[in-house]
């Protein structure tokens, strides 16, 4: 079976929605959301549009933090608490939540290089999983 882009949002979205109406609760009724369908699979990323009465910003989710949510959704909670926060703070920054943090860029870090430094992260991870896998006694 072939896995769409829309297939990984879907997957995304089952995992954030419900964790982004527990924030809207905590922080105020004026949180809304929305994915945006511009970065296609390639980069197995989704990308959300975060918008309060204070302000808007575009946060990338990788496909290993919504994969490690689905199973422990604590630690992307506390990230997409963090960025919320952020909304109305800095104009046009850029935030990906990996499975390891949130990685914010100035605003002219381009959308490539932010993308392309979460790929980065997510590969060490699992690089130091599989060197892990291979220490294990069997």
């Amino acid at each position: 079976m072939v896995r769409t882009w829309a297939d990984e949002m879907a997957d995304c979205q089952q995992v954030v929605y419900p964790l982004l109406e527990e924030l809207r609760d905590e922080i105020g009724s004026d949180l809304k959301w929305e994915f945006v369908p511009e970065l296609g699979f390639e980069f197995d990323a989704v990308a959300l549009e975060l918008t309060r009465e204070t302000g808007r910003l575009r946060v990338f989710v990788t496909f290993e933090a919504w994969v490690n949510a689905s199973s422990d959704p604590g630690d992307m909670q506390d990230r997409l608490r963090q960025v919320v926060k952020k909304i109305g703070t800095t104009k046009n920054a850029g935030y990906v939540i990996t499975s390891t943090g949130v990685i914010e860029k100035p605003p002219r870090a381009s959308t490539q290089q932010l993308l392309d430094d979460a790929a980065a992260i997510e590969a060490d991870v699992e690089t130091e999983r599989f060197r892990k896998s291979l220490k294990a006694p069997r």
